[in-house]
């Protein structure tokens, strides 16, 4: 093997192991949106035992369906309240966020030679997909880049933090001015 192969392989691979690093954390970080939905879904529900619900909520696999669940127990539980005002801003994020999860974690990871050093290895989103290519759409695909998942793992982060915490919150200052419910008082 020459010099040249070798030392092009050990840049493939020294790109690579980052950019599997920052894949590995915005894919991580998304089970942290899940688990903060989760808690959104337990409190909204005012139910006792989080171990019940967060084992109703973790039941279900996709989450669309665990959206779903949350928002109509927001809904019906905060209805005319700002915590209902505060709570659809964060859930009409949330298919978006989704979606974005989806594709990185369904999409081919390429490796292109010709491209700038830190962009060489990427995901090629919507590869397979012929409605999205460049001859029927006339935009080039999205090629994601360590960067890229970076920045994604940290708009998840702050969906996380700032939003869906900021829900959480929301909610128990609501709860601590209502009376308790019947049910609860029992």
């Amino acid at each position: 093997m020459s010099k040249n192969v070798a030392d092009l392989i050990a840049q493939q691979e020294s790109e690579y192991s980052l950019f599997a690093e920052a894949l590995g954390r915005a894919l991580t970080r998304w089970a942290s949106v899940e688990w903060a939905l989760g808690a959104v879904f337990w409190r909204s529900l005012g139910c006792p035992n989080r171990d019940a619900t967060a084992a109703a909520f973790f039941a279900v696999n996709s989450f669309h369906a665990k959206l779903q669940m949350t928002h109509a127990a927001m809904t019906v539980r905060y209805a005319g309240t700002p915590v209902e005002g505060v709570w659809r801003t964060v859930y009409n994020k949330l298919p978006g966020k989704a979606e974005i999860r989806n594709k990185i974690a369904h999409s081919a990871c390429t490796y292109d030679r010709r491209r700038k050093k830190g962009s060489r290895t990427f995901l090629d989103i919507d590869l397979y997909k012929i409605s999205s290519h460049e001859r029927y759409t006339g935009k080039l695909r999205s090629k994601l880049a360590a960067a890229d998942l970076l920045a994604i793992e940290d708009n998840f982060k702050r969906l996380v933090t700032d939003d869906l915490f900021g829900v959480e919150w929301a909610m128990e200052q609501h709860d601590e001015r209502r009376p308790p419910t019947s049910h609860e008082q029992a």
